[in-house]
């Protein structure tokens, strides 16, 4: 099961970071931290395609929004057979 949250940070000079972070809920491992002025819904859909295609899709739920609760958007749903790979069973989306 895989979690992803947005984490928002300033520069010494008072410019905004957003902090996209990916992990692995059971290994506690980070498996992505993409740093930007601004990250939107194609960051984090970005981000999901390139590790579903280096790690596979995570079993069980797939993911766990910002909001903690377990759930695969519709969009998500669709990554791994845009690109060509097979995925485990998803929850429906929330």
């Amino acid at each position: 099961m895989w979690s992803y949250d947005f984490v928002a940070e300033r520069t010494h000079d008072g410019r905004p970071l957003k902090l996209l972070t990916i992990l692995d809920e059971y290994s506690r491992e980070c498996l992505a931290i993409r740093v930007s002025r601004r990250a939107n819904s194609m960051d984090v859909l970005t981000v999901l395609a390139r590790l579903f295609v280096e790690r596979g899709t995570p079993e069980l739920h797939p993911l766990i929004t910002p909001l903690g609760h377990p759930c695969a958007p519709e969009i998500v749903l669709t990554i791994p057979t845009a690109i060509g790979i097979g995925h485990n069973e998803l929850p429906e989306s929330c």
